[in-house]
């Protein structure tokens, strides 16, 4: 009684370096090889760990200095800054069906239910396109899987991106 969803992407993305900035769409054909109908499918936004207001940077905590009073260190300073200074999280522009129709969606932290406008059966495909953007963390500043690192000595950037575009989450 094994079986397994299957999602096949086709993603066209941009990089604006001068902005550290990636834009993307992307087109997903999602199988449903369950044996339920589905009603809705839930997307990752890994991305969105970075968002002011997600849960993860709502939860930080400064850790106490050796003294037991309270101290930040450099490192946590630098991380808190970067998040005033810039924005980071996925910027949705639009989730529409194959025909250009609007997908109703639900944004909850890290990721996005889509709305389908009838149930999935199981046997059958939906194809659905998601339109996004986000800028790219300073990885030395915020931590994380991926980022840009800045080389001061020859103004240079080296990108190294992991769960950089919205993806269909494990049923």
């Amino acid at each position: 009684n094994y079986w397994q969803q299957r999602a096949d992407y086709k993603i066209e993305v941009l990089l604006d370096e001068k902005k550290r900035r990636i834009t993307g769409e992307e087109q997903i054909k999602y199988s449903n090889r369950s044996p339920t109908a589905l009603r809705y499918i839930w997307v990752q936004l890994d991305q969105n760990r970075f968002d002011k207001q997600s849960k993860s940077v709502m939860s930080r905590t400064s850790r106490p200095g050796k003294d037991g009073g309270d101290a930040l260190s450099y490192s946590r300073l630098r991380g808190l800054q970067a998040s005033a200074d810039r924005d980071y999280g996925f910027e949705i522009g639009a989730v529409e069906d194959a025909n250009g129709n609007a997908l109703p969606y639900t944004l909850v932290d890290t990721m996005m239910r889509i709305d389908l406008p009838s149930p999935l059966n199981s046997g059958n495909s939906t194809v659905f396109t998601i339109h996004w953007a986000h800028n790219i963390i300073d990885e030395a500043a915020l931590g994380g899987r991926g980022g840009y690192e800045h080389f001061a000595d020859s103004d240079t950037y080296l990108y190294f991106l992991a769960q950089w575009h919205p993806r269909v989450a494990a049923f």
